[in-house]
């Protein structure tokens, strides 16, 4: 390999190198940017869900106060056990339990508890104040929570569907003279749980229940309070819900907003949704990133229900991809800076050795240039076992064509013998000016009888060549073949006493030594 394509294909590796540090570093950065929208999700959801549970902690503190202050108390829960007591009678009691207790419901639900719900020991409903008219049914069935407390006779909170809408209960048992007389709940809608964490946290949120859970528990007459959500087929809005968030006026995200980020995630959420796992996703819109958690809500046989969305725009994501954008046009102006400045080292470094190596009058090798050449087809003779014929030619009485035409003749003749050997050799051949007037060639792989007769049909071209000139230009030519295993030193000598026999034979000769 010569010089010339040593630094070509040293600057090809360089500009590989850096092309693969510029992938491997946009690489670990698309890594790193996807751990970062995943740490974001993952933060979102630890602050999703610690809004939840801070107004989770209002409303059971508020309920707790409810049943320690109103209804654990004498009065009360004498009602229930007289209505337990004496069943013949036991609209009579409804009836006083809710006069008693009307007022009382009245301000708790400005304060958005809805239900205020009261069930005997065998899981009847006994009195919802919400809906007295609806009494009577069993509840075991359908609502665990007011099964496991009139059972165990604990107090128990949780997510819950119901006969006629979702919400969040806080269940209480009951208890009269040491007698279990039932239990009572009491509720907040889900309506009230997601309008104070939008208006609180300056988010939006909404709420997605099963279908098969609503068709399953709600009274049919109640079932047109739901709709089925934009977000899967599987699940349902409560119309109440969708209308209270609808009203929000969050300073940071709207409602309509929701709903398109809602279209984009219905392609792919169902797998998520069926999972019943908490999770987040990122989504753009007009150049927003949303940022949307899910935050399943689990029934008291631990099975989801239903989910909890949450809804932000994330200035993680955001500023990360500020950072990429800008990354990528930090690299991309370093990958070219690096290229041109290769080009222009490459570039000088070629002009440098292109002075070193070639000669400025006829713009063929010169003497050192010419030998690197040769050092190369020298060793891939010897290695793949071809042969190498080395050619030193000079021109007959050429000081008599200086001295007759001058120097600038001279040089035109030099420069025009140049030409017509480069144009009738092989690319693979070697050709340049070894000093004066004298020139030499190396012609690799092939046989005598071809040498013999390109050096023939060269001396020939050359006479006949009108070089401007009254004579016709002759050349004297030594050709040495290189023998298994010699040096080109040897070679050369060879080649230099072949070119003396030829000029001692008179000139216009070729003597060969092959």
């Amino acid at each position: 390999m010569n010089i010339k394509n040593k630094n070509i294909f040293i600057a090809c590796i360089i500009i590989i190198i850096i092309t693969l540090v510029t992938i491997l570093a946009l690489f670990l950065f698309f890594n790193f940017r996807n751990f970062t929208i995943e740490s974001a999700k993952e933060e979102e959801l630890k602050i999703f869900k610690r809004e939840y549970e801070s107004v989770l902690d209002g409303y059971r503190n508020y309920s707790k106060f409810v049943y320690d202050n109103v209804i654990n108390d004498d009065s009360i829960l004498e009602i229930l056990y007289d209505a337990n007591k004496n069943r013949e009678k036991i609209d009579f009691y409804r009836d006083e339990l809710f006069n008693v207790l009307n007022e009382i419901y009245e301000y708790i639900s400005e304060d958005d508890f809805r239900h205020l719900h009261f069930h005997l020991p065998d899981g009847t409903s006994f009195l919802r104040m919400h809906r007295p008219s609806n009494y009577g049914d069993s509840l075991f069935d359908v609502r665990e929570s007011v099964r496991i407390s009139n059972e165990d006779k604990v107090y128990i909170e949780g997510f819950e569907e119901g006969r006629i809408s979702t919400g969040y209960r806080f269940v209480y048992p009951l208890e009269y003279n040491g007698e279990h007389i039932g239990s009572v709940e009491i509720s907040i809608s889900m309506a009230a749980i997601l309008k104070s964490l939008s208006e609180l946290f300056c988010e939006i949120h909404q709420f997605i229940i099963k279908k098969e859970v609503v068709d399953e528990k709600v009274f049919d007459e109640e079932l047109s309070n739901y709709v089925t959500s934009t977000i899967s087929r599987d699940f349902y809005y409560d119309v109440e819900i969708e209308e209270e968030i609808e009203n929000i006026d969050s300073l940071c995200i709207q409602f309509l907003e929701s709903k398109k980020v809602n279209q984009e995630l219905r392609a792919n959420i169902d797998d998520d949704l069926e999972k019943g796992k908490e999770f987040s996703r990122v989504v753009n819109i007009s150049n927003k990133d949303y940022l949307i958690s899910f935050l399943p809500m689990n029934n008291f046989k631990n099975e989801t229900e239903a989910y909890i969305i949450s809804y932000s725009i994330s200035d993680a994501v955001k500023h990360d991809q500020e950072y990429f954008l800008m990354l990528i046009v930090f690299l991309i102006i370093l990958y070219l800076s690096l290229i041109i400045i290769i080009f222009l080292l490459w570039r000088s470094k070629t002009k440098f050795l292109n002075i070193s190596s070639t000669d400025p009058l006829t713009n063929v090798n010169n003497r050192n240039g010419f030998f690197e050449g040769l050092r190369y087809l020298h060793e891939k003779a010897l290695k793949n076992k071809y042969d190498l014929y080395f050619i030193i030619f000079d021109i007959d009485h050429f000081k008599d064509i200086n001295d007759k035409y001058g120097h600038l003749t001279g040089d035109k003749v030099l420069k025009n013998l140049s030409e017509i050997i480069n144009k009738h050799i092989r690319k693979t051949d070697f050709f340049g000016r070894w000093g004066g007037d004298e020139f030499v060639l190396a012609i690799s792989n092939v046989s005598n009888e071809i040498i013999i007769g390109i050096i023939e049909k060269l001396s020939i071209i050359v006479s006949r060549y009108d070089f401007g000139i009254d004579e016709n230009l002759t050349l004297s030519i030594g050709v040495a073949k290189l023998a298994q295993d010699e040096s080109i030193d040897d070679l050369l000598k060879k080649a230099d006493e072949a070119l003396y026999e030829a000029k001692k034979a008179g000139r216009n000769d070729i003597k060969y030594s092959i």
